[in-house]
């Protein structure tokens, strides 16, 4: 447990003080009446994993890409002691009955994700993929080794960050445990129906959080991307709803949610409809001519899912896999069309519950 908690105090000093320095340069004024803490948290986790993936384009995520991130987040966190005096939690301190049920939920969580790897396909291919970031960074033509190999995850990448397989055999794979961890605590401690506030539906959605996670409490341990991809979905449809029950004015706030689901995207691809979040901000930044911010978010945007697409590129040869159609590039390492076309369908009957290629052209009324 202790090696857990220590994975989980290392990734939660770095993302809060990255996360924290990034914010306060470009996004200082949203959020103004409710606790920054969470954001600068995933905000920085996000950074993280763009920096994770950026690093694997040219050599393996191991030691050297640990410290030269540690380095890079003391330098920013020493520049935004200038800017902000510390960070400030939602009303004050923490209550007791937070302190007691912040132990308790952090005592579960780290035992869940102590236990050997429930999911099978840990075992099949996250592992795998994870050491191949770990030893080599992103490799040309991986996809033509094992196809779920070029599923691409920008989940894979963040894990090989924080596996430590440099100093412990074998890796740690405790970030979904993490992710667990930081969204069930924010779930509870600053939800209302426990204090008989008034409530709203960000609170309703924490509560689905929690849920979400004590039924999914078998594959924390393991190293798939469903958790993070969920948990970050859910957390945007929270944060979305708690700027509309607090009345946030401030249109970025919303903008920095829809980098948040190009990043979810990136993560799995089942959550790219989250992007059409993009849709408010955007017309409202329109009309009122906001043309600098747009800017920017659609820079960031691209900053976030470039990196992960070129590595789609490099793994299979295709822009996004596996939509074959998406054929831009030639290169010698390109995937076989029809082993893409086969894995989308199979991807789609597995999602039917039919689980067999061959009944794909399967009405819905048989």
């Amino acid at each position: 447990m202790f090696g857990v908690l220590l994975c989980w105090g290392i990734i939660l000093l770095l993302a809060i003080t990255l996360g924290k320095a990034i914010y306060l340069k470009f996004f200082p004024d949203t959020y103004s009446q409710s606790s920054r803490v969470d954001i600068y948290l995933v905000v920085g986790l996000m950074l993280l994993n763009v920096y994770a993936q950026i690093y694997s384009l040219f050599s393996g995520v191991g030691k050297n890409a640990f410290l030269l991130i540690s380095v890079i987040t003391i330098l920013l966190g020493l520049y935004s002691l200038r800017r902000d005096k510390g960070l400030k939690l939602q009303k004050g301190a923490l209550k007791m009955w937070q302190l007691c049920a912040g132990l308790v939920i952090t005592v579960i969580l780290a035992l869940w994700t102590m236990r050997s790897p429930q999911h099978v396909d840990t075992y099949l291919y996250h592992a795998q993929a994870i050491h191949w970031v770990e030893e080599y960074g992103v490799v040309p033509g991986l996809g033509n080794f094992h196809n779920r190999f070029a599923y691409n995850s920008a989940f894979i990448p963040l894990q090989a960050l924080f596996s430590f397989s440099w100093i412990y055999e074998p890796s740690m794979h405790s970030v979904n445990g993490f992710f667990s961890w930081i969204f069930v605590l924010y779930a509870v401690l600053t939800n209302r129906l426990i204090t008989f506030e008034k409530s709203g539906l960000s609170d309703y959605l924490k509560v689905m959080t929690v849920i979400f996670v004590w039924f999914n409490r078998n594959n924390i341990s393991s190293s798939g991307t469903d958790i993070s991809a969920m948990l970050l979905t859910l957390y945007i449809f929270i944060k979305w709803s708690e700027c509309i029950e607090i009345q946030e004015k401030n249109i970025q706030a919303y903008g920095l949610l829809c980098i948040l689901a190009v990043w979810a995207t990136s993560i799995k691809l089942s959550t790219a409809t989250c992007v059409l979040f993009v849709l408010f901000p955007a017309m409202e930044l329109v009309k009122r001519k906001q043309w600098k911010k747009i800017i920017w978010d659609i820079a960031a945007g691209i900053i976030v899912a470039l990196p992960w697409l070129i590595r789609n590129v490099i793994i299979s040869g295709y822009l996004l896999y596996p939509y074959a159609k998406l054929d831009f590039f030639s290169v010698d390492w390109k995937m076989p069309a029809a082993l893409l076309e086969y894995d989308r369908k199979e991807i789609i009957v597995w999602g039917r519950e039919l689980k067999d290629v061959s009944l794909y052209e399967l009405p819905v009324t048989e």
